[in-house]
């Protein structure tokens, strides 16, 4: 038996690893408990920035495209594509 392809699943694991990735690199820490944001302590975890310019570009494909439980959506593709990779990129210079 296999899984059925669900990319409105794929786009919202991409969503949170994204979130994840920005919350490191501000140095930001989720609370479990409260869901509160607080300042963490540590560096990069190791994952280039490379890798999430790679993941950034996944989940704009998937909005461009649509298609298995997931509306095509132009605007968010743009935004995810410009919008994302600026930021990482400013925060980079």
């Amino acid at each position: 038996m296999s899984r059925e392809k669900d990319w409105s699943e794929a786009a919202k694991y991409y969503e949170k690893y994204i979130q994840i990735r920005e919350n490191e690199l501000n140095h930001i820490e989720e609370d479990s408990g409260t869901g509160e944001e607080k300042p963490n302590n540590s560096q990069n975890n190791g994952v280039s920035f490379h890798d999430q310019y790679e993941i950034i570009a996944r989940l704009a494909t998937l909005y461009k495209t649509g298609g298995f439980n997931l509306n095509c959506n132009y605007q968010k593709a743009g935004r995810f594509l410009l919008g994302k990779c600026f930021l990482f990129l400013r925060e980079r210079s």
